[in-house]
Formats: C-alpha cells, structure tokens, sequence
C-alpha cells in the first residue's frame, strides 16, 4: 500500500465461452502491455534471462553484443526467423500508446537492456538462426516453366497456408525455404519436381 504496488499473474485468460485458459506464448508479455497501456505507463519492463535484444543467439555466438535500441520492425523480423526473447505482437498495446518498452535482465540487474522504439536503431547487425528448414530448388532450361512453377508454388502456398520464408531466382533456378516438408505437395505433381 505504502508504494501502490500491485502483483497480478500473466497469461492466465477465460476463452469466449468463459472457461480458464491461459494465452500462450508471449502472453505474460501481453498481459503486461495491456496494464501498461491501460495505466498510461512512462515504461514497460520485461524482465528476461539475457541482456535485452542481442546481435545472435548467446548459446551459440560467443560475446554477442546487446542492442541499446531496436526498431519494433526489426524485431518483428527477427522473431519470425526464429529471434526467441520476445514475440513484438505481445507489445502491441504499448505501441498503439505510444508507451517505451525496455527489455532486461533478472540476473545483471546492472545490465541498461535494450529499449524498443519505432525509431532508427544503433546499427549493429543480428544474425538469427531457424532450424530444421527445407530448401526446394527447381531448374529449368526455360524461363516460361520457372513463371509456371511460382504461380503453381504460389497457389499451394496460398491455399495450404504454408509459411514460406524466403524464395529467390537465379537464371534459370528458382528456390524456396519453408519451415515445414512440402514434399508432399510436391510428388502428387510430377512435373514440378525438383
């Protein structure tokens, strides 16, 4: 009471028919968005187990360093290739009110984190890794087949909802990375097999 101090949990919600759930992952994180955005924070803090956003994974990049700034976009990006110290949809609600976001450590309280801004970042570069990824290469000798093959890749992806993460062409190749085997899709239409 001396200090206004509220303890409350994170993550635990009811679903729309009133049952106890819980949601999911980042939802501490969102819970925590949602009261600050709600008490017209000056700043949001979520507390971690490493320095803030780091330039690589520290469990395999020896002496990454910590980001003093990030652009909510970057970390968008980064979460979506795999980047696992915050999910930037759980901050949502701080954005839309315009309320900072500092990232911390439990264990080096003397650590200044990294703060998240919709503004230019300090321009050190991070490299994150996603695992178990699959690589399909098509080549042709025309063009015209490489056109048939996007627009058939394409409409799977589309109407399978496949997470494609990345695609490219080089003359007469033509590539794409999915987070799941696709091969499937792929052996039920012989002609546009690797």
């Amino acid at each position: 009471e001396k200090h206004n101090t509220v303890i409350t949990q994170g993550f635990i919600c009811k679903n729309e028919v009133g049952q106890i759930s819980n949601l999911g992952r980042g939802g501490s994180d969102y819970s925590a968005a949602i009261i600050a955005s709600e008490m017209k924070a000056d700043e949001l803090q979520i507390w971690t187990d490493v320095n803030g956003i780091m330039s690589a994974d520290p469990r395999i990049i020896t002496k990454p360093v910590t980001k003093e700034k990030i652009n909510l976009d970057n970390l968008s990006k980064m979460a979506f290739f795999g980047a696992k110290v915050i999910h930037p949809s759980t901050l949502k609600p701080t954005v839309d009110a315009k309320i900072p976001v500092r990232i911390l450590n439990t264990f080096d309280l003397g650590n200044k984190g990294t703060l998240v801004t919709e503004n230019k970042e300090n321009p050190i570069p991070t490299l994150t890794i996603k695992r178990k990824c699959y690589q399909y290469s098509f080549k042709q000798s025309k063009k015209k087949s490489l056109y048939h093959i996007n627009k058939y890749m394409t409409n799977e992806i589309v109407r399978n909802g496949l997470n494609l993460l990345a695609s490219g062409q080089l003359e007469h190749t033509i590539q794409y990375v999915f987070e799941s085997d696709i091969s499937s899709l792929l052996t039920d239409n012989p002609s546009y097999q690797s």
